[in-house]
């Protein structure tokens, strides 16, 4: 997980839309990441949603939360917001940097759908 300075940006879920300064936006299917980082703890890969968590307020703020992420206490922290939704949409300005599993892709803007049943997967 990467923090960022506070930057403006509209985030977009479905019929919700966040408009503000954020520091980390994260577009979850599942619970986990990056070795363990219990991100999305309300996350389910089989709704069909996106568990979206747009984390606002300045840098500093990222002390804070980071140790409740690990633990994925961290929804109930003032600077995080949760929505969750098929459709996700993010912009800002120029310095928007997407990334996807760890890896940097681009930069924004990002419009992204769920496709429900697209993948199976047995365990």
């Amino acid at each position: 997980m990467v923090w960022h300075k506070a930057e403006p940006v509209t985030v977009g879920v479905d019929h919700h839309v966040f408009s503000g300064k954020a520091i980390n936006v994260v577009i979850a299917s599942g619970q986990f990441f990056g070795g363990g980082m219990n991100i999305a703890p309300r996350a389910s890969t089989s709704d069909g949603l996106f568990d979206v968590q747009v984390f606002s307020g300045p840098k500093r703020q990222a002390l804070t939360v980071m140790p409740r992420v690990m633990m994925g206490t961290h929804l109930s922290h003032k600077a995080v917001r949760r929505y969750i939704g098929s459709h996700v949409e993010v912009s800002g300005n120029a310095t928007l940097v997407v990334e996807a599993d760890g890896e940097r892709i681009g930069r924004g803007p990002l419009t992204i759908d769920v496709i429900p049943r697209a993948i199976d997967l047995v365990i």
